[in-house]
């Protein structure tokens, strides 16, 4: 469940991306349109769409307890969610809009792109919510494609930052496996789940 998404146009993206002194382009060279980056492919993966479940593994339903007020219910440390990724802008970008529970019936809802960045040599990312948050990463791929570490921070509607940090391990075509680390408000978190192709 993970979320991403900033959007980079015009002229601010070819300044972002030039070098001091570019290699000169003919005028055929800069019409030309570039076909999606071969890293791209490694994403296919992705592609379709996803259901699955995740669970909080810290803080325990315990710390939590202890940061609620007396005669709270329970907290949930139980989640589930839904993906679905497709390919955008002919290829040159992967789109992901899913949902995840947020607990007591709530659900936020996402949307994100994830491209890949030719100076950098690795993929970028980022995210909205409609809880007001964003934020912006990276991540690479293990040779085989099957593994993804990713790393980003971002911020919630009320300014407060978090940096996070997670694995996607491809177990088979229609099962990934996920772990997260993060820390932010409530401190350090950690979540693991599973989603399956639907």
């Amino acid at each position: 469940m993970r979320r991403v998404l900033w959007i980079l146009c015009g002229v601010g993206l070819l300044a972002g991306c030039s070098e001091s002194h570019p290699p000169k382009m003919s005028m055929e060279d800069m019409n030309k349109k570039p076909a999606p980056a071969p890293e791209m492919s490694k994403l296919n993966r992705f592609v379709g769409n996803w259901t699955g479940t995740a669970d909080l593994m810290k803080p325990t339903a315990e710390q939590m307890k202890k940061m609620m007020p007396a005669g709270s219910e329970p907290p949930q440390t139980h989640f589930s969610g839904a993906e679905s990724y497709q390919w955008t802008l002919d290829g040159q970008f992967l789109k992901v809009d899913g949902w995840h529970e947020r607990g007591k019936g709530q659900r936020e809802t996402f949307s994100g792109v994830t491209g890949w960045d030719a100076k950098g040599k690795t993929y970028w990312n980022g995210f909205i919510s409609d809880w007001g948050g964003h934020g912006h990463g990276t991540m690479t791929a293990d040779a085989d494609g099957r593994t993804f570490r990713f790393t980003g921070e971002g911020c919630d509607a009320q300014g407060r930052t978090m940096t996070e940090k997670g694995t996607v391990r491809f177990v088979d075509d229609n099962t990934m496996d996920w772990s997260f680390q993060g820390n932010g408000p409530m401190g350090q978190i950690e979540m693991k789940g599973t989603m399956k192709r639907s």
